[in-house]
């Protein structure tokens, strides 16, 4: 008897999942020329895909750069696509883009959605070879850039009664990174949950994107070398001896061992996530993206913290004072 049961509980639940995908697959926009969205960080990785494959299928995009630079190269994708300058750590620079966007929209028309993709790593190293300012930096841009470029721009999402799109991460869920980065994920992902239940009753609905590693500038094994020995070049005396010499070269070859192993390098499986959340009638609140991400980090975080701890343990290395 239970054996029926189960048996039948599955086939509804997989039916289920089944309609939903089907349900997933219909686009809520027959005309996508009729919608506008912003993107922060075009400049290059997922934010600059995004750009371009909303723009080619009919949506107008309003593409938001760190660098003059960028905003040019953004310019040869087409005409439909409108680049500009924004520092998201700079509230006159939100203004401006505010002003900027508000006399591009047609009379009484607002922004179907707003992709919070900006974001930058951070410095690189121990803990505790980190300063105040070292935590600050990723915090600006990945959640107070955030939530500001949000505020802003919520009223005219919600004339549309449309979406806010987070980029955040699987680091955002399991520990297992750069301090700072860490961190300032799991700020995002704590954001993005209120705003989901708080934006609900509006009308506007707040989906969160969380790749695993990816190949862009945020897994630059360069420049993330170039950063772990100017945090432990800064970091007090007796910290640097404690530490070791080798330390950073150990937790360097850990990270390059887990960037050749673990690194995704199609992005266009982050975009296609975007995208989904875009324009689907039946959008997921969270997209957890890439084989990495579903495979090795939904593990850790789905494992006892103690069992995680001694993996996580296994793989990096031990200062040479202990």
């Amino acid at each position: 008897m239970w054996t029926v049961f189960f048996a039948i509980l599955c086939m509804v639940l997989v039916m289920v999942k089944f309609v939903n995908w089907l349900a997933g697959l219909a686009s809520v926009h027959s005309s996508p020329s009729d919608h506008y969205v912003l993107i922060t960080g075009c400049d290059s990785g997922f934010g600059r895909c995004l750009a371009r494959r909303l723009d080619n299928v009919g949506y107008r995009v309003f593409g938001a750069c760190l660098t003059p630079g960028a905003v040019e190269e953004l310019k040869l994708t087409s005409r439909h696509l409108l680049p500009f300058v924004m520092d998201v750590t700079k509230d006159d620079d939100i203004e401006k883009a505010f002003t900027l966007i508000t006399s591009a929209l047609p009379e009484n028309r607002g922004l179907w959605a707003v992709v919070n993709n900006a974001g930058i790593t951070g410095p690189i190293g121990a803990a505790e070879w980190l300063s105040r300012t070292d935590f600050l930096a990723p915090l600006q841009v990945n959640v107070l850039g955030m939530t500001q470029v949000t505020k802003k721009f919520l009223p005219l999402i919600r004339r549309e009664r449309g979406r806010v799109v987070n980029t955040t991460s699987v680091l955002g869920r399991v520990a297992v990174g750069p301090a700072p980065y860490v961190v300032s994920k799991y700020a995002a992902v704590g954001f993005t949950e209120i705003l989901r239940r708080e934006l609900a009753p509006q009308g506007v609905t707040v989906h969160s994107i969380e790749p695993g590693a990816y190949a862009t500038n945020i897994t630059n094994s360069d420049l993330m070398q170039q950063s772990m020995q100017q945090t432990l070049a800064a970091a007090p005396p007796d910290v640097r001896r404690y530490y070791g010499n080798r330390y950073a070269d150990k937790l360097m070859e850990t990270v390059e061992l887990m960037n050749r192993f673990l690194t995704g390098t199609n992005l266009e499986e982050v975009v296609d996530a975007y995208l989904h959340a875009l324009t689907s009638r039946r959008p997921l609140s969270r997209y957890v993206v890439g084989w990495n991400g579903n495979i090795v980090f939904r593990t850790l975080w789905m494992m006892p913290s103690w069992v995680t701890d001694l993996l996580v343990r296994a793989v990096f290395p031990a200062p040479s004072g202990q």
